[in-house]
């Protein structure tokens, strides 16, 4: 493009105002080459975005032609306090903590009552065939725990339950931590993106177009139109660039800091010191 224009502008040898000499032209054809090399590298990574995310909604390919160039500004940043009481309210991880708890509490509970002794009942119906007549017997037993109070195990019960109310408490604070980090990236993202389009780019624009008007009436000089238009450029790659970080932010935030869909979760915490039989120690 910055090749047509050269040639559509009357780009000649020569000294003065509106021209342009030898040096001048060598230059603008090695910059219309590097942006030209710049334009395959951005298709190809047009293309890998679009392999990964093919990759990340399971299918084998994606139709390459339903991207739609929408770099509207979005919608005012989330709130922090809705956006941590969201969190705190709905987060996996807080309720994998907290059925933890209820699960240790089960436990204590468990173990205080394994010193009571459970009463066994055992009857018999029976016939002697040698009188002729019909026995029954009924047989009641229990043990006696006296020095066993199953103390051991209730303390450590207790500890796991206590363990397990720390850990519900480390996963609010890291939360909102993490929160916190991902919201002031939100934030900086959404005020950038309002300020780059409501003032960066239009008067850069504005820039551009003077300098071309000023060029046709031989007042600048092409090389100048050429350093507003890539300034103006580089602008709009700023820009989607702090569009993508917002809505990147917004997923993750809306999302409850759910990221990384093909990574191994973390396993789940064990069941503490109980095991599947009674006083496991």
């Amino acid at each position: 493009q910055q090749g047509n224009r050269l040639e559509n502008s009357g780009f000649h040898c020569g000294q003065g105002l509106g021209q342009a000499n030898t040096p001048d032209l060598l230059q603008a054809e090695v910059e219309l080459r590097r942006d030209q090399l710049n334009l395959v590298e951005a298709e190809n990574e047009l293309q890998h975005a679009w392999r990964k995310l093919a990759a990340m909604v399971g299918v084998c390919q994606l139709p390459g032609d339903s991207f739609q160039d929408n770099q509207l500004v979005p919608e005012p940043p989330m709130c922090w306090k809705v956006a941590l009481n969201q969190l705190l309210a709905s987060s996996p991880e807080l309720i994998v903590a907290g059925q933890k708890i209820r699960h240790d509490e089960i436990m204590v509970e468990r173990e205080q009552r394994e010193p009571t002794p459970n009463v066994l009942l055992d009857g018999r119906v029976g016939r002697n065939f040698e009188s002729g007549d019909t026995t029954a017997g009924l047989s009641v037993g229990f043990r006696l725990p006296i020095y066993d109070k199953n103390q051991g195990t209730i303390q450590q019960a207790q500890a796991d339950l206590a363990r397990s109310r720390a850990e519900l408490r480390r996963v609010k604070l890291d939360l909102q931590t993490r929160l916190a980090d991902q919201y002031r990236d939100y934030q900086t993202a959404w005020q950038r993106v309002s300020d780059y389009q409501s003032i960066l780019l239009p008067k850069a624009k504005q820039s551009q177009k003077m300098l071309h008007e000023s060029y046709k009436a031989r007042r600048a000089t092409w090389p100048d139109v050429l350093t507003a238009q890539r300034y103006h450029l580089m602008l709009q790659m700023e820009y989607v660039k702090h569009l993508k970080t917002y809505h990147v932010s917004d997923v993750s935030i809306r999302g409850l800091l759910l990221t990384g869909g093909l990574t191994e979760p973390t396993a789940p915490l064990g069941d503490g010191h109980i095991e599947s039989i009674p006083k496991p120690r």
